[in-house]
């Protein structure tokens, strides 16, 4: 249908060091990398939690999004 989203992983995705809740939806060529020494971070789509990057569930990550550290 129109506006549907994959549940789950896209293509070509490049995750490291990171926690995937249930009901996401990753977009194709997500690059997710571990930040070390970070202790916490929050944001909209993503928290870090000693340097693991957590995706809570029911997010939606679009089509080439970038969480690095640099």
């Amino acid at each position: 249908g129109e506006g549907e989203q994959i549940l789950g992983l896209g293509q070509d995705c490049d995750i490291e060091g990171a926690i995937i809740d249930k009901n996401t939806s990753i977009g194709h060529g997500t690059v997710i990398r571990p930040f070390p020494g970070v202790e916490e971070l929050d944001t909209d789509l993503y928290s870090v939690r000693d340097g693991i990057v957590v995706i809570p569930k029911g997010t939606v990550l679009p089509p080439g999004t970038r969480i690095t550290p640099e």
